[in-house]
């Protein structure tokens, strides 16, 4: 629920550079990731309890990082609709 604000937007934001500035979806998505990263890190503490004690394992870090592609694919396609 906390990251709905934020992520409306972000998206407004996106449309409204990628239509002035005529850039690509990945142009679009360079450009504003550091903006985007400031948002998470302020939202950490957020996070529940324990994450350092996370048990990692192969299986967990594949699905972590699996889950990390697919979001990169979700919002590369909404760059490329944004556009």
């Amino acid at each position: 629920m906390t990251w709905i604000i934020p992520s409306a937007v972000n998206k407004i934001l996106w449309s409204n550079v990628q239509q002035q500035q005529k850039w690509t979806a990945l142009a679009l998505m360079w450009k504003t990731t550091p903006i985007t990263l400031v948002f998470l890190v302020f939202m950490i503490p957020l996070d529940p309890p324990g994450l350092l004690a996370f048990h990692w394992s192969f299986s967990s870090t594949s699905a972590i990082l699996m889950s990390a592609f697919l979001g990169f694919l979700l919002q590369w396609s909404s760059a490329l609709t944004l556009g």
